[in-house]
């Protein structure tokens, strides 16, 4: 990688003169604060309390849908509307997100959630999970995807029980983050 990368940070050697040392520091300061702000996480969403109906046929939604965006670092577009990521920086990124749903049901049956990362409606991610229906479901996706400049990005969950219908609640967390000196 070149080293006039702005992206990358890369010490030099201080000054063996002392006077020399305020405009050295300045000067490392400057590139380390250059590197960081070119690498920050480029948007955040999150959202708790929501309700999800609960099915013998797979219930999904759409992750974010209609909520704004906590962090949206310029870089990208997040759209509420459509819950879509449009990548304004081509690269590696990490998608994270985790789900907790509340409990369900009396215990003696299970039920199963699925995070599906899609990337220009193709599926790139899925992250699956299961338990007893009487504890919380907690629900994991940490990938890294290389994408390009105009990708949109949505991730959507999935939820199913083998027995009973009804609702409960889930509570949300997305983040996409660009990784340093990708390109």
């Amino acid at each position: 990688m070149a080293r006039d990368n702005p992206e990358v940070y890369h010490p030099t050697s201080p000054p063996i003169e002392f006077p020399d040392w305020h405009r050295w520091i300045d000067g490392e300061l400057s590139r380390i604060a250059l590197s960081l702000a070119a690498n920050p996480i480029i948007m955040t969403v999150a959202n708790g309390g929501l309700p999800i109906g609960i099915d013998t046929t797979p219930t999904t939604v759409i992750i974010g849908i209609n909520d704004a965006a906590l962090f949206d670092f310029p870089g990208g577009a997040w759209d509420p509307a459509t819950a879509e990521y449009t990548v304004g920086q081509g690269g590696l990124y990490t998608v994270q997100c985790q789900v907790f749903l509340d409990a369900f049901g009396p215990g003696n049956k299970s039920y199963h959630a699925t995070l599906e990362v899609f990337v220009n409606n193709i599926t790139r991610a899925v992250q699956l999970t299961g338990g007893a229906d009487d504890v919380p479901l907690a629900v994991n996706l940490n990938n890294m995807l290389i994408l390009e400049v105009e990708d949109l990005v949505r991730v959507e969950l999935t939820v199913v029980h083998e027995q009973f219908t009804g609702a409960t609640t889930y509570s949300y967390s997305l983040s996409y983050l660009r990784q340093a000196g990708s390109t």
